[in-house]
């Protein structure tokens, strides 16, 4: 997914690259250049925040992965040591 939001940001890059170069002689030019501009820009942003949001959830996941494993190994840590201790 990652790989496709790069994909994506890039070639909204290039669109709004090309509006920049366009020329734009008269007012109503120039304003629909803007808005093309304004246009792009917020779906860079977005692309960018679901990217981030994706990212954010894999951290999360990798967070509680950790935390289990930890868990795990602490739970069965406790029992050993509470098994040596009944067996003494």
């Amino acid at each position: 997914m990652r790989e496709n939001q790069n994909n994506e940001i890039a070639m909204l890059q290039e669109v709004k690259r090309k509006i920049l170069l366009r020329p734009a002689k008269t007012p109503k030019e120039m304003l629909t250049k803007k808005a093309d501009l304004k246009m792009v820009d917020d779906q860079i942003a977005s692309a960018i925040k679901v990217q981030q949001n994706a990212q954010n959830i894999q951290n999360q996941k990798t967070d509680n992965i950790i935390k289990s494993v930890v868990t795990g190994v602490g739970a069965v840590g406790a029992a050993a040591w509470g098994i040596h201790e009944i067996t003494k």
